[in-house]
C-alpha cells in the first residue's frame, strides 16, 4: 500500500537456494530460510520494531501483532504465465525490484508468523533462520492463499484467498456468487423439548381422561449447513420464513450452530394411532419407543464450522438423535462437537491455513448427485 515503509533485507541468492533448494511444503507448520539471512532480518526488525527478533514468548495484545511487519518473500516466477501489473507481482507494488518485475510477491502478516499460545497467553515467532543449505515454505507461509501444485507441468501457483470454500469454481470455472444466505441440514431436523400435551395429559387423573387429542406445542431444531456470505440472508431470516410458510411454526431464536422454532402438536390420553404416523399417545411420547436399527433414518450430519471469537476455537456440532417409532420423528439426545478442518481458515495453525486444489476423479454413473450424507461419508474415508 501506498505510504507503507519497505525495507529490504539482502539476501544471498546462491546460498538461499543452495543443496536441494527451498521447498514449498504443507507437511511443515514453519518456515525456515538459509542462516545467512538471519543477521540482515535481525536487524530490519530492529530499525522497524525497536525490539530484537528472537524465539521467546512474548506478552503482546492482538494490537500489537497487527502492527508487526509483514514479511514480504520474493519468488522467482514464470514471466511467459504472469503478465506485467498483476495483483501480487513485483511489478504492482512500485519499484522494489525494477530488474525482476514479474517475480511474486508473498505477503506474511504477523498473524502468520507469530504463533499464540492459548494457554501462556503468548506469542512465539515461527519465522526460523536456521538452514544450512536450502530452505522450507511451511505452512504459516501459504496461509491465506490457493496453492496449486502443477505435477504435470512441474510449476507452483498462489493466489490470494479469502479461503472461502463455497465458492470453489464449478460447472465449467463459474464461481458461485459471493452473496450466498444460510442454509440448514436437509433432513436433519429434530425435537428437542417434547409436546407441552404431554404435561397436560399428565395433569388429568385417570378417571378423568377420554379420547380427545390434546393439542400443544413442542420444540424444533435445525443444524445450520452452511453460513451466510456476503449480503446473504442471515440464519435467523432464513429460519423465520421457513417457519412463516407453515401455518402453526414459529421462528423463535439461532445460536452459532442451530436454529429452533416453535411448531403445534398433539397426542391423546387413552387411543395410540398407527405408530410413526405422528398420533401417538402422550405416554409413547413421554417415554420415547427408540429403535436403534433406524437410527440412519435421523441423518446426524456435521454443521458449518463457526469460529467463536479472535484466536479462539473453531469447532463444528453434530446433533446427536434417536428414531421414535411411536410417532417417526427424531429426538435430540446429545451433541457433538469436533475440532474444524475447513473454513477456519488462517485462525489457528494447528489446523490446514490453506487451500491446496487437487483434482479426484470417481466413477460414477451419469448426472449422479450426491447427498449431503454422502458427501460427508466420502469426506470422512479421504480424510482417513
Amino acid at each position: 500500500d501506498e505510504g507503507q515503509q519497505v525495507t529490504k533485507v539482502t539476501a544471498n541468492v546462491n546460498k538461499l537456494n543452495s543443496g536441494k533448494g527451498v521447498i514449498v511444503d504443507s507437511g511443515t507448520t514453519d518456515t525456515y530460510l538459509h542462516s545467512s539471512v538471519k543477521s540482515a532480518f535481525a536487524s530490519a526488525w530492529r530499525s522497524m520494531t525497536g525490539m530484537d527478533y528472537k524465539h521467546s514468548s512474548m506478552s503482546l495484545t492482538e494490537e500489537e501483532v497487527l502492527a508487526l511487519p509483514t514479511v514480504l518473500i520474493q519468488l522467482r516466477s514464470d514471466a511467459s504465465l504472469n503478465e506485467p501489473g498483476t495483483d501480487g507481482l513485483v511489478s504492482s507494488s512500485g519499484n522494489l525490484d525494477p530488474a525482476n518485475p514479474h517475480d511474486l510477491l508473498i505477503a506474511m502478516p504477523a498473524s502468520h508468523y507469530m504463533e499464540y499460545n492459548a494457554k501462556t497467553k503468548k506469542y512465539v515467532p515461527r519465522l526460523y533462520f536456521t538452514e544450512g543449505s536450502g530452505g522450507v515454505l511451511g505452512a504459516n507461509f501459504m496461509q491465506g492463499h490457493d496453492v496449486l501444485f502443477d505435477w504435470e507441468h512441474q510449476k507452483v501457483g498462489f493466489a490470494r484467498s479469502d479461503c472461502d470454500y463455497a465458492s470453489i469454481p464449478t460447472n465449467g470455472g463459474i464461481v458461485e456468487s459471493p452473496d450466498a444466505d444460510c442454509s440448514f441440514l436437509e433432513e436433519a431436523d429434530f425435537i428437542r423439548d417434547i409436546c407441552s400435551a404431554v404435561s397436560d395429559c399428565d395433569a388429568i387423573s385417570e378417571s378423568d381422561r377420554d379420547g380427545s387429542w390434546n393439542d400443544g406445542q413442542e420444540e424444533w431444531g435445525r443444524v445450520i449447513g452452511t453460513q451466510p456470505r456476503g449480503d446473504g440472508k442471515s440464519c435467523e431470516e432464513v429460519s423465520s420464513a421457513l417457519a412463516a410458510q407453515v401455518p402453526g411454526h414459529e421462528h423463535l431464536s439461532c445460536d452459532d450452530s442451530k436454529c429452533y422454532e416453535r411448531r403445534t402438536c398433539r397426542c391423546s390420553c387413552t387411543q395410540p394411532g398407527e405408530k410413526g404416523a405422528g398420533s401417538p399417545t402422550c405416554a409413547e411420547l413421554k417415554a420415547p419407543e427408540a429403535d436403534d436399527s433406524a437410527d440412519d433414518l435421523c441423518q446426524d450430519l456435521w454443521g458449518s464450522c463457526h469460529l467463536k471469537e479472535s484466536y479462539g476455537e473453531c469447532t463444528q456440532l453434530r446433533v446427536q438423535s434417536a428414531y421414535n417409532v411411536n410417532d417417526g420423528n427424531c429426538y435430540k439426545v446429545g451433541n457433538e462437537t469436533r475440532a474444524c478442518n475447513i473454513q477456519g481458515c488462517a485462525t489457528d495453525t494447528t489446523r490446514v491455513p490453506y487451500r491446496v486444489q487437487a483434482i479426484l476423479g470417481l466413477a460414477a454413473p451419469k448426472n449422479a448427485t450426491l447427498s449431503h450424507l454422502q458427501m460427508q461419508q466420502l469426506e470422512d474415508a479421504v480424510a482417513k
